[in-house]
């Protein structure tokens, strides 16, 4: 139960540090990836939030993954990856009107992943802990 515990209050300092990133993408981000690159980015506020987003998922994924490697259910795992490869895959085809269409379609399959890890967490630590 102290996995679970930890594992939960990870997760919270990640949701809270997103919501620190995209206050900061919104006030300023622009600005600073124009000094980093030198090149315009207006109007992409949202493309980053939408980026940030997905990343925030795609780490929470990489806890829960962890978590099942250290359970031993790496299986479950090459299947959910498999599966969410494929997904990311085809939504990208047919959102890929433009770069928002791309976001989308990367934030929308790293949520339903995030989605299936926790649900396959949540499934497999109730048997270990049972046991």
């Amino acid at each position: 139960k102290d996995i679970n515990t930890r594992v939960n209050r990870t997760i919270i300092i990640l949701f809270v540090l997103s919501i620190v990133c995209i206050l900061a993408i919104m006030i300023c981000g622009e600005f600073i990836l124009e000094l980093l690159y030198g090149i315009s980015f207006d109007g992409k506020k949202l493309i980053l939030c939408l980026a940030l987003i997905g990343g925030l998922f795609n780490a929470i994924t990489s806890i829960y993954s962890n978590v099942l490697t250290v359970l031993r259910k790496t299986k479950i795992q090459l299947i959910l990856y498999s599966c969410s490869c494929m997904m990311l895959a085809l939504l990208t085809y047919f959102l890929s009107f433009d770069l928002y269409g791309i976001f989308i379609a990367y934030m929308i399959s790293m949520f339903v992943q995030m989605i299936c890890f926790m649900i396959c967490y949540h499934i497999k630590f109730r048997k270990v802990v049972v046991r």
